[in-house]
């Protein structure tokens, strides 16, 4: 059957990160923590002499603690992880209710955190080119949906996806097929129809094949046969048309 439409993972794949969160600095988040924290009407109570670097050790154990306690292979969300943070940091919301301010925390560790990212080099136009004879759609693992579509739009990318399917929105990460199979109900198509691109064995290969998808994987990966290895992003031209 002729492939119709490309699905593509996104971090690793078309943008590149600093994989090690502990790598990054978390200068302005650190900031907009001490600014929020103890004075009068201020939105955390708690201690007020939280270090930077303690700061960053309870972001990291916070994550590990959700990556070590997953609930049936569903995704956590950024928001509990900040609530996880909170706790370990010794401090609280003077409104527990106030989501906002919760959210307001996780954007500025987000910002911090997504200063690492970069597009691929040659992503966009080669996306740009697929899309005229493809359809696209995009499945990424994410804790934070929110970073995701900022990132899009920075990257000039959000208008070349007919459809954006996330695990903070979904609930379920890859390789979980549900996430797969909700990406090809919403588009209307067979496994068949699909080819998916990523760059992990075990979210994009083995989730592909799992539900009959192929997939194609960049980077070297000794388990993948080399017909199904690209370079890089721009390696796919070599399999898909691209011609204007």
């Amino acid at each position: 059957m002729k492939t119709t439409v490309l699905l593509f993972d996104f971090f690793g794949t078309l943008v590149e990160y600093v994989s090690d969160r502990n790598l990054i600095e978390y200068l302005s988040s650190h900031s907009f923590l001490l600014e929020n924290l103890s004075a009068e009407g201020a939105a955390f109570y708690g201690r007020g002499d939280i270090g930077y670097e303690e700061y960053c050790n309870a972001w990291s154990n916070a994550f590990l603690a959700f990556e070590s306690e997953r609930n049936e292979g569903r995704e956590f969300l950024m928001r509990d992880v900040a609530r996880r943070c909170c706790d370990l940091l010794g401090i609280a919301l003077t409104d527990p209710s106030n989501d906002n301010m919760t959210d307001q925390l996780v954007g500025a560790y987000m910002a911090d955190w997504s200063k690492s990212v970069r597009l691929m080099t040659g992503a966009h136009g080669l996306l740009t080119r697929l899309s005229k004879h493809y359809r696209l759609g995009l499945i990424s693992n994410t804790h934070h949906a929110e970073t995701v579509y900022r990132l899009l739009e920075t990257f000039g990318l959000r208008s070349l996806f007919e459809v954006v399917i996330l695990s903070a929105e979904w609930g379920y990460p890859k390789p979980h097929v549900s996430i797969f199979d909700a990406t090809l109900k919403r588009m209307s198509i067979s496994a068949g129809d699909a080819v998916y691109i990523g760059n992990s064995f075990d979210a994009d290969y083995r989730g592909g094949q799992n539900i009959g998808m192929p997939c194609y994987l960049v980077g070297r990966h000794a388990r993948v046969p080399r017909d199904r290895q690209l370079r890089n992003i721009q390696d796919l031209a070599i399999y898909f048309d691209t011609s204007a």
